[in-house]
């Protein structure tokens, strides 16, 4: 059969086929692997139950390997070894209902890595969000780990914290100076005008209800103006702090 290069109408569709092809296989993966998570979470959760109530140790657990193998010939991860770390994992997450959902989105062995390699349960959260969040692969999540993003991270949130401490007074007085400063502008530019404006509005517009309205328009324009520099003022505070998140 000889190939034929489709032209570029056609290229485009073609590759909307392949972007289905590829979504419908992540969804089918994820699936998959959701069920393979439930199924390693049930067994360890038997396992952990009969270990406590029948007394089952490291002999019954290799006789339940070697039964399986006999039972499902072909079948893999369930090694000894392996099904005493299903047993683990749930003893160490069942705690926590809340990460429960959050581990079906990892493979086995990411969760292996993070359950053998991370000691608190804070830091076993912080690796799990993260290798969700970045899509990391077992080598990258490795690397992760033992590059100590974790503490890292808690030391960075501690810079953050004393140095908005730091700056968060005299940041306040600058702020305060700069409001004031800039009202007695305000007031003083509006008194400015307002004293020819008087003399000009009174001979040529009307005074409807006690209020002239080119001087209640000036002064208006000027609250607006004060108004816009402190929303202005808020808004590079927010940045500030934004910044110092990102880089501290």
């Amino acid at each position: 059969m000889k190939l034929v290069k489709p032209d570029i109408i056609e290229e485009k569709s073609f590759t909307q086929i392949v972007k289905l092809i590829q979504k419908s296989k992540q969804r089918a993966f994820a699936a998959v692997n959701k069920e393979l998570i439930d199924l390693y979470w049930n067994i360890g959760k038997y396992i952990g139950k009969k270990v406590d109530s029948d007394g089952w140790g490291k002999g019954t657990v290799e006789k339940l390997a070697r039964y399986i193998q006999k039972e499902m010939i072909g079948s893999r991860g369930f090694s000894p070894q392996n099904l005493w770390r299903m047993s683990q994992f749930y003893e160490v997450y069942s705690p926590f209902p809340k990460l429960s959902s959050l581990l079906r989105e990892l493979t086995w062995t990411n969760n292996i890595i993070i359950l053998s390699k991370v000691k608190s349960i804070e830091e076993k959260e912080f690796y799990i969000n993260l290798s969700i969040k970045e899509k990391y692969s077992t080598r990258e999540l490795e690397r992760q780990i033992n590059s100590a993003v974790y503490e890292r991270f808690i030391l960075s949130q501690k810079k953050l914290s004393t140095l908005l401490t730091e700056l968060e007074k005299p940041a306040v007085k600058q702020i305060n100076k700069v409001f004031k400063d800039n009202l007695i502008i305000q007031v003083k530019l509006t008194n400015y005008l307002s004293k020819p404006l008087k003399r000009l509005t009174k001979r040529q517009f009307p005074i409807l209800d006690g209020i002239n309205p080119v001087e209640n328009g000036i002064q208006k324009i000027m609250i607006n103006r004060f108004n816009g520099f402190y929303s202005l003022v808020t808004n590079l505070s927010n940045s500030i702090y934004k910044y110092y998140r990102l880089v501290y």
